[in-house]
């Protein structure tokens, strides 16, 4: 660490701008103190790193974008302080953000802490060893967010209003728990236009049988569905309230042009959507096969056909993409 301290040194002296920074080493390794107070940085990376809690004020008053993946904080107010400290931050990533100890910040401070400039957002805050609890007030002016959040994650307040939002990528666990979420999410996003939505399942294989919560049509539509949602994908669908999810979109998103659902176990979406009631004459939808391998699913997919389509010619195109190896799933 010596030399790569002194290197950062030698280029901080000379004004550098662009610093892309990745030890490999899982120890994580202090961050050289002199990043920190750079001027002259513009764009920032680092990986795999520590930073521990300075008597010295964090100043990057240059810095326009952020890249943080493996970083440890002494507490999430050293995380907001960093943040704090570059005022002309516009773009920024977080993925696998620790801490050494769980600390949570005041209402005060929170309402204090604002990111104005921010316009692009990739926040991943939720699977270290404590929770930073990273509020998404401060981030309410971007217009490009992925978003990684799960219903025990929200409180009251938690999403604010993102009046200039446009583009939004939404990954949470299964949908039979977190529905009414992403339906929350959307009443937040009033000018929303494109909507990625990634349903994950941690640790457990997918059972329908599990499906233990009835779904029910929201009693309000969100003003992004009827005014502004051009393009909605669903880059994996496990179960009933994917499906119904899926559904209420269509049935509500009056300007809607293309829906895309990347499908997984369940063998009758296609038909289920296809006979939805759409709100947008004009709206596409293409629903996608995920292939499977023994007990792992592969990314590799193909379009379903809207109509009749012979089971030995479905069969027939998958191999001529993937090879006579693949398992494909049977559909009833």
């Amino acid at each position: 660490m010596d030399s790569i301290t002194k290197w950062v040194n030698f280029v901080v002296q000379r004004g550098v701008q662009y610093l892309d920074l990745c030890t490999g080493m899982w120890s994580y390794p202090e961050v050289p103190i002199s990043i920190l107070t750079c001027s002259t940085l513009v764009d920032l990376k680092i990986t795999c790193f520590s930073v521990k809690e300075s008597l010295s004020p964090i100043t990057l008053p240059s810095l326009k974008t952020l890249y943080l993946e493996h970083i440890l904080f002494a507490k999430l107010r050293d995380f907001m302080l960093f943040l704090a400290g570059s005022p002309l931050l516009e773009d920024l990533f977080t993925l696998v953000i620790s801490f050494e100890s769980e600390e949570s910040l005041t209402r005060d401070e929170w309402k204090s802490f604002s990111l104005s400039n921010l316009t692009k957002a990739f926040l991943d805050c939720f699977r270290s060893k404590f929770h930073c609890r990273f509020q998404l007030k401060p981030v309410y002016n971007v217009s490009s967010l992925w978003l990684q959040i799960d219903q025990v994650n929200c409180h009251n307040d938690f999403i604010p209003t993102f009046n200039n939002l446009t583009e939004l990528e939404f990954e949470c666990c299964s949908l039979r728990y977190n529905w009414k979420l992403v339906v929350e999410v959307l009443k937040h996003c009033p000018k929303l236009q494109s909507l990625l939505l990634n349903e994950v399942m941690l640790k457990e294989r997918f059972h329908r049988n599990n499906d233990n919560e009835n779904w029910v049509d929201p009693d309000f539509v969100p003003q992004c569905l009827s005014l502004h949602l051009r393009t909605c994908s669903f880059s994996s669908c496990f179960g009933l309230h994917g499906t119904e999810l899926a559904k209420y979109i269509l049935k509500n998103a009056e300007v809607l042009q293309t829906m895309k659902v990347r499908n997984t176990g369940q063998t009758k979406i296609k038909r289920q959507l296809s006979s939805c009631p759409r709100a947008s004459a004009i709206c596409e939808l293409k629903v996608y096969y995920v292939l499977e391998t023994g007990d792992d699913v592969e990314d590799n997919e193909v379009e379903a056909d809207d109509g009749d389509y012979a089971e030995d010619e479905f069969e027939d195109d998958f191999k001529k993409c993937y090879g006579p190896m693949v398992l494909l799933y049977e559909y009833e």
